[in-house]
């Protein structure tokens, strides 16, 4: 067993199998360093407001999503969302009620894990009440985001925008009311900044993570619409890794109300992709190292054809040849080259599928390079090359398309791909700020990923899903994580609160918000019943081009046009007894009998009601209505005048359900003496 192994190998197939050098490389923060950071000091301001805003206005407009909330009232309210990323600030305002206590149902810590090793420790647990104790005795919980990324990617999914309002309203999340399962599950560290200390890099148990989240939602009996965004994960990328099939489990694409989402990867313009076949002769794919850092690569060929694989750097000559099933070294231990046989990579490598594995470090050397593999015996297979995921390995030759990660090649996940919702803004400081060499406004975020799988995916059936409008958005920021410290990402009026991601980690919690709306409106959705709304209803312009394609999916998410057609499909019929009511002459300053609006619902199936309203000088009395309507069912709403002033006085009662012909209005009007 080579030294690089650790985890506990024993045997094969055991989940904790993995190489040194790979456990320290697995994650990547899609958000590049300077892509995003924030969070800080403030005085606790809860959000007190009749109508939730929901998201980013910029984002918000351009799904929009302002009008889906407009219409339907949809909040998320009663849907989980699970972020399972680097941790969570639980004391933003964004992530409280508005009586101060917490929207997190559970936080589990895996810091002290080794991804799954046989001998890991159970994750550390917070549950709802510890932390509302927490917050209502101002003792801190030993838990924190160190980093920030795992706080604004549930800020821009379920953020309430409430910790500095008024101006804050406008930074909420899709999912304003969703209920929040976080679990801490990976970090890459973080240095010491302000009073906080160092952060080690760590990976905990990706499929715990999973079944903790899943099991939970269904003890809390919501539906759940989960997201692993900790970064890059190379894998087979056709759908058969461990992570993939475990996710397939939990989530599936006909589970009812199991919704996972996934980001297309950030190494769309890399040229880190090169397939060709190779035989008894061999195959040399060309590449070029741009620095002498540490690196990590990998290759996957055919199974049915083992090769032996070399891996050389020109710059001293330096070779490191592996047979099937072994790892290898070069001479002065620069280069080193694990050949893994099927079903035998280190977890969340693992992979179900026939195809074989080459796992690569390349310590030091600068300049040209080649990986050849050559059959033995003679035989013809098909091998793709891979760089890594910050472009020190680029490939010169046999370049092909497919830049996904491996969890977007996940069969049942909806994947998620980047553009840019703005180039400028003005930081806290009064600065501003652009990034535009990124891509334009409404153009792809540069580095989106785009496919197809390994396996020949390609949308509509596997890749890109959707594009939703991650770059340079604006969320909700960790208090004294690293990012904080960036102010050129804190946003103007945002009272250091909130700050600013970018990537498809800022794109996928957009699709995850999203599709808690969705299953608020009905709970009972499945992955694959969401793909094909999502799919029907995206829109395409000048960027986009034709849809479907490798790049955007089947085009721009589309909240409103995906919340109609789920509306479309409950059987509900609403109806009002009236479209108008007018009351007799009031004394200003006193209150006129009820009158009587009747609601009605003639469909076979519940209506749920969002929510009910009512403006200017009326008043409901009374009302049975609740948040839901049975089939066949009625319910009646009391409703009183009491005018402030003489003269005409006009209002509207507003009930808003998941309906295409919500709002139901009823006209009031009065006259004040």
């Amino acid at each position: 067993m080579p030294t690089w192994y650790q985890g506990g190998v024993a045997k094969s197939g055991d989940a904790a199998r993995m190489s040194v050098f790979a456990t320290t490389r697995w994650v990547y923060n899609h958000a590049r360093l300077g892509d995003c950071v924030n969070q800080s000091k403030y005085a606790v301001v809860f959000l007190t407001l009749s109508t939730f805003a929901t998201a980013d206005t910029l984002a918000n407009k351009d799904l929009q999503a302002d009008k889906a909330v407009a219409k339907y009232g949809v909040t998320g309210k009663g849907v989980i969302v699970a972020i399972i990323d680097r941790g969570i600030d639980y004391t933003h305002p964004d992530f409280r009620n508005a009586n101060g206590t917490t929207r997190i149902k559970m936080m589990w810590d895996m810091s002290a894990q080794n991804l799954c090793a046989p001998n890991n420790p159970a994750p550390v647990v917070y549950t709802e009440a510890q932390i509302n104790t927490a917050l209502s005795t101002n003792t801190p919980l030993a838990e924190r985001d160190a980093v920030g990324h795992g706080t604004v990617t549930a800020g821009i999914a379920a953020g309430n925008g409430s910790a500095a309002l008024p101006t804050s309203a406008q930074w909420a999340g899709l999912a304003p009311q969703a209920d929040l399962l976080i679990v801490k599950v990976t970090s890459e560290g973080a240095p010491a900044h302000g009073t906080q200390a160092a952060e080690n890099a760590f990976q905990g148990c990706y499929n715990d993570a999973l079944d903790l989240v899943t099991q939970e939602a269904a003890t809390l009996g919501e539906p759940i619409a989960a997201l692993i965004n900790s970064g890059v994960q190379w894998g087979p990328i056709d759908g058969t890794s461990a992570l993939s099939q475990k996710t397939d489990q939990d989530f599936g694409l006909n589970n009812p109300g199991h919704i996972y989402i996934s980001a297309s990867g950030d190494e769309g313009t890399f040229n880190n992709h090169s397939r060709s076949t190779y035989n008894g002769t061999g195959t040399v794919f060309a590449f070029n190292k741009s620095t002498t850092a540490n690196v990590y690569f990998q290759a996957w060929y055919t199974g049915a054809a083992p090769a032996n694989v070399t891996v050389k750097m020109n710059d001293n000559g330096a070779t490191a040849t592996a047979v099937p099933n072994a790892c290898t070294f070069s001479t002065d231990l620069t280069i080193g080259v694990c050949n893994y046989l099927p079903g035998l990579q280190f977890y969340p490598w693992t992979s179900s599928g026939p195809d074989r594995a080459v796992w690569v470090n390349v310590t030091g050397h600068t300049g040209a390079g080649s990986v050849k593999l050559v059959a033995t015996p003679a035989a013809t297979g098909t091998a793709d090359v891979y760089g890594d995921s910050s472009a020190i390995v680029t490939y010169t030759k046999f370049l092909t398309p497919g830049r996904l990660n491996d969890p977007s090649s996940t069969f049942s996940a909806l994947v998620a791909a980047c553009y840019n919702v703005r180039t400028n803004w003005v930081d806290i400081n009064a600065i501003p700020e652009s990034i535009t060499n990124e891509g334009g406004i409404g153009a792809l975020w540069k580095f989106s990923s785009g496919g197809p799988t390994r396996d020949g995916r390609v949308p509509p059936n596997g890749g890109v899903d959707v594009t939703t409008p991650g770059g340079n958005i604006f969320a909700a920021y960790g208090v004294n994580s690293y990012w904080d410290t960036f102010q050129f990402n804190l946003i103007q009026n945002g009272n250091s609160f909130y700050g600013r991601q970018s990537a498809t980690s800022g794109a996928s919690p957009i699709l995850l918000g999203t599709a808690a709306l969705l299953l608020q409106m009905n709970p009972a959705l499945t992955a694959a019943q969401a793909r094909q709304i999502i799919h029907s209803t995206a829109i395409s312009d000048t960027h986009t081009g034709a849809v479907p394609n490798q790049n955007w999916g089947s085009g721009k998410l589309n909240v409103l046009g995906a919340a109609d057609a789920v509306a479309a499909t409950i059987p509900a019929i609403p109806s009002l007894s009236t479209a108008s009511l007018t009351y007799a002459a009031q004394t200003v300053g006193t209150t006129s009998p009820p009158q009587t609006v009747t609601f009605s619902n003639s469909g076979t199936a519940a209506l749920t009601i969002a929510t009910t309203g009512i403006s200017g000088d009326f008043k409901i009395k009374t009302n049975t209505c609740g948040v839901s309507l049975a089939a066949g069912g009625n319910c009646q709403i009391g409703i009183t005048f009491h005018p402030t002033h003489t003269g005409a006085r006009t209002g509207t009662l507003t009930i808003k359900d998941f309906n295409p012909n919500s709002p139901h209005t009823v006209s009031l009007m009065g006259t004040g003496i």
